[in-house]
């Protein structure tokens, strides 16, 4: 059967020709574009093994193909068609009105020269009687090989006859679907696309028409909101009118992880669209899209619960160049909400050396990292004021690596990212050779990870101490800019540029972790188990600052000043004037204490990271209301700090008869290789925080040589305000010094910057969203979706709690917070390490964001809080007085009462 000198095809012949789709170009030139379409889908759902979609088909149809068109009305136009000379068909807008003219009167004669032929001649009635449906309604689509194609869609510029009961209304749709290839608005299409609006060939499809309960139209991308994901719209009966955009419809959207994100419906008490009929169409949709591998717009119908695929066309006029993917996960814990340029732009150069060192030490040659220098300076975007990763410039560093597809999946979970990417970069070839070098370097390192973290902490504190020194002789408020800048170096070259250290025992945790994980899949072992036992890594030094301030409180109370400490107000006077006061003994020893904590810990805040929060040295105000609280909640904090030691022990028992289920259960062989990479979880957990501290310690030593320039160029007139320098990148700071800056009145570029900053301030971002081509003209919102009493996360640390919650969806909120915790489950956007002064006046953690890695989460596993991070919208659906019961077995949170 050689189809392509077939005037009929028949959709019954089409399923049963393999290799049908191997010659696109070929096959379009037969059936047209829309022909196409219909060929396409008709296979997919016949050959494909596609699993929940049995329930769907494309409606029994023929085509009359371009053959006909070609021998019975080509042949006996293209004489004349020669004789019309259009001029400037290239340039549509050089045409003058009269040329416009001169083609639609031509369009018109061959429209009726047509005609005399078609309804003349007796073969041509023959050919068509054959692509007749007998007793069924039909519909009569045009089908031009123009349309529907990537570079233009057609769409309604041809014609499409539906309804069609008798023959001689079939016959007569075929022939008006025939001329309007040559309609007044195809003519002036075709000329405003540069294409001549003569040469071109048509098919006729013959459909059996639905009577559809509802119709539809999908598309695989939003053109609208510029983002990928699905939008469905849907009416009830024929869906003519959505097409023409005569009727309202019901509107959805739904991501591609199908996962329904808007609804919106024409009559709110009766949808068009069901849940499941939703996911089915996302799930078809998706599929006709990889088949494609483009954007599609597909129309459907839905009777009696089957779903019909009518038509498909590529979505045109879409630019998807520079396609990223933005996810704020773990890394919103660090830089919370909005941010000065001053941190993003120090913190990407912080990203780009880090990681540069990472592939450097992983045995990526240095021409390779050169090569991808672009890569590395993208791991993070700006955007709007807030800090997202950069994701797919993360899955395209790992693929420069071996292992892609296992590491991928470690690195998801470190970074905490919900959504896993379905993606397969290009990777660079190894070789066994090479891969053997990797291999044998990680174990070198691995190896040897503890004196190498020993050494770089050692020769960190020999930095921070000498620095430490200047500030305490008060050297480091003398310096000028240039002086200042030396420090810097240093601490760049010593610490920030050779950060090799961390990096590999980030990798050894990201590896443990995520090898226990799998470990736990295959021998069927409760998936928290590797939660439970490192609930207790051993003392981190992180764990300190509540110890201590604990300490400081119990101090207060045997002294007698509980009642001086809780006028926090008058406590901060008293503590700013100290040296000019007399003092009472008592007093001046809690002072000192304090003065000792903030020495030690002043930099450790809620934002730490952030180089515009200001350390408690500037401002000790958080640090007294922490106090105050711890004070007023005395009762219950020793109450806490009993039960936690009962808990301790009962823990301490509860861990060993964990291991010894799990050596019973694994036998001693995979029992002890369980335990091998626990424990390295464990070890490089700990060093984890302590290289946490040290680099809290380092952006303290970032934030104090700023606040000198700051303060030196307020009084030089360069600066206006001691904290516009936050609204500079770190670059400019030292172009201005060094006589490289392309702006020379700062203060402009900050009073912008301000502008902007406060433009942008309250404004909500999604957590994850995706853009195309300019970042900044495609970001949109996503719609929240709030449904049933049940929420869901990632269990952190195990435990079982009821209790009222506190909600804290913003850090302007921390102050009132602070003094009335008693016990309530804390709910948050996100933490960072600054958070965990609160933890002894909480019963439990529900956080939005963030991982099982997260600093919080390891610190409520060190302090036995029952915590559930990765909690989608908590912040939004939770209130405050609202009662829960957090279940940190399950992982679920019961609204019990709202």
């Amino acid at each position: 059967m050689d189809i392509f000198k077939m005037y009929i095809l028949d959709q019954n012949d089409i399923i049963k020709i393999d290799n049908l789709l191997s010659n696109d170009i070929q096959l379009v030139k037969l059936v047209g574009g829309k022909g196409l379409g219909l060929i396409k889908i008709t296979k997919l759902l016949k050959e494909s093994n596609l699993k929940n979609l049995d329930n769907i088909e494309v409606p029994y149809f023929k085509i009359i193909t371009t053959n006909f068109f070609y021998d019975f009305i080509y042949n006996h136009i293209k004489e004349i068609i020669k004789e019309f000379k259009i001029q400037n068909l290239r340039e549509f807008s050089k045409l003058e009105p009269k040329d416009l003219s001169e083609i639609l009167e031509k369009a018109e004669y061959l429209r009726n020269y047509i005609k005399q032929i078609f309804f003349d001649n007796k073969e041509i009635k023959e050919i068509i009687d054959k692509a007749y449906i007998e007793n069924k309604i039909l519909a009569i689509r045009s089908s031009a090989i123009s349309e529907d194609s990537l570079e233009k869609s057609y769409a309604g510029q041809m014609e499409t006859f539906l309804n069609i009961k008798n023959y001689q209304d079939y016959f007569n749709s075929v022939f008006n679907c025939i001329v309007s290839i040559f309609s007044p608005k195809s003519i002036n299409y075709k000329l405003q696309s540069n294409r001549d609006p003569f040469e071109d060939s048509i098919a006729v499809i013959v459909q059996e028409m639905i009577e559809p309960d509802i119709s539809g139209v999908i598309f695989t991308f939003d053109p609208v909101n510029n983002t990928n994901n699905i939008v469905i719209n849907s009416v009830f009966g024929l869906g003519e009118g959505l097409v023409s955009g005569k009727l309202n419809s019901d509107n959805y959207i739904v991501s591609k992880q199908k996962e329904i994100l808007f609804k919106t419906y024409e009559d709110d008490n009766k949808p068009t669209l069901s849940d499941e009929q939703l996911l089915k169409l996302a799930e078809i949709s998706l599929k006709i899209e990889e088949f494609y591998n483009n954007f599609m717009d597909i129309e459907f119908c839905i009777k009696d619960n089957k779903i019909y695929i009518l038509q498909t066309r590529y979505i045109t006029n879409i630019e998807i160049s520079n396609y990223r993917i933005w996810d704020n996960s773990n890394i919103v814990e660090s830089y919370p909400g909005i941010t000065t340029p001053m941190t993003f732009s120090f913190i990407r150069k912080a990203y780009s050396s880090v990681y540069q060192q990472f592939c450097e030490l992983m045995g990526l040659d240095r021409k390779t990292i050169f090569k991808n220098r672009y890569l590395f300076d993208s791991m993070l975007g700006f955007i709007y004021y807030r800090v997202y990763y950069n994701l797919l410039s993360w899955y395209e560093l790992l693929s420069l690596l071996p292992l892609f597809n296992q590491n991928k999946e470690f690195m998801e979970d470190m970074m905490g990212v919900k959504q896993r990417l379905n993606i397969n970069p290009k990777k660079t070839f190894y070789g066994i050779l090479n891969s053997l070098k990797l291999y044998f370097k990680m174990f070198i390192n691995f190896i040897t990870l503890k004196q190498k973290i020993k050494k770089f902490l050692d020769n960190f504190y020999d930095v921070y101490n000498k620095y430490l020194n200047l500030k305490k002789t008060n050297k480091l408020n003398k310096m000028n800019t240039f002086e200042l800048f030396e420090i810097y170096k240093e601490l760049e070259e010593k610490i920030l540029f050779n950060w090799k250290a961390p990096i590999i025992n980030d990798l050894y945790v990201m590896i443990s972790f995520g090898i226990l994980k799998k470990i736990n899949n295959i021998f069927k072992i409760d998936p928290n188990t590797h939660i439970k036992l490192l609930s207790k890594t051993g003392a981190i030094k992180t764990t300190l600052p509540i110890k201590k301030l604990l300490e400081i409180t119990k101090q207060i109370i045997t002294k007698n000043l509980t009642q001086t400490f809780i006028d926090t107000k008058n406590i901060i006077q008293l503590y700013k004037n100290k040296d000019n006061l007399e003092l009472s003994p008592d007093l001046k020893d809690i002072f000192d204490k304090i003065d000792d904590y903030i020495n030690e810990y002043g930099s450790r805040v809620i934002g730490e990271l952030k180089l515009e929060t200001k350390t408690l040295q500037e401002d000790p105000t958080y640090l007294f209301s922490l106090i105050k609280n711890y004070l007023i909640q005395d009762d219950k904090l020793n109450q806490n700090q009993n039960e936690n030691k009962n808990n301790d022990s009962k823990e301490t028992i509860g861990i060993d008869n964990e291991l010894k289920l799990l050596r019973k259960k694994l036998g001693v062989f995979k029992y002890g290789i369980y335990l091998f990479f626990l424990k390295i979880a464990i070890n490089t957990m700990k060093n984890r925080e302590e290289q946490r501290l040290a680099r809290t310690y380092a952006y303290s030593i970032v934030k104090d040589i700023l606040n000198v320039i700051s303060n030196r160029w307020v009084k030089k007139g360069i600066l206006s305000n001691k904290d516009d320098i936050f609204f500079l990148e770190w670059d400019e700071i030292w172009d201005y010094a060094f006589g490289k800056s392309t702006i020379f009145n700062l203060n402009e570029l900050i009073k912008l910057r301000k502008i902007e900053f406060d433009k942008y301030k309250d404004i909500e971002l999604p957590d994850r969203f995706e853009t195309f081509s300019e970042v900044y003209l495609s970001i949109k919102p996503s719609s929240l979706k709030v449904e049933g009493n049940v929420l869901r996360g990632v269990v952190a640390c195990s435990g079982k709690v009821k209790a009222k919650v506190k909600v804290v969806d913003n850090l302007e909120q921390l102050d009132k917070l602070l003094n009335s915790l008693n016990g309530e489950i804390l709910v948050a956007k996100f933490t960072d390490p600054g958070w965990t002064l609160l933890f002894p006046s909480i019963s439990g953690l529900i956080i939005e964001k963030g991982s099982i890695l997260s600093h919080t989460a390891i610190v409520a596993r060190e302090m036995g809080i029952p915590t559930i991070v990765g909690v989608k919208n908590a912040c939004s659906i939770l209130k405050d007085n609202d009662i829960v019961e957090l279940d940190a077995f399950s992982g679920t949170i019961s609204i019990i009462n709202q």
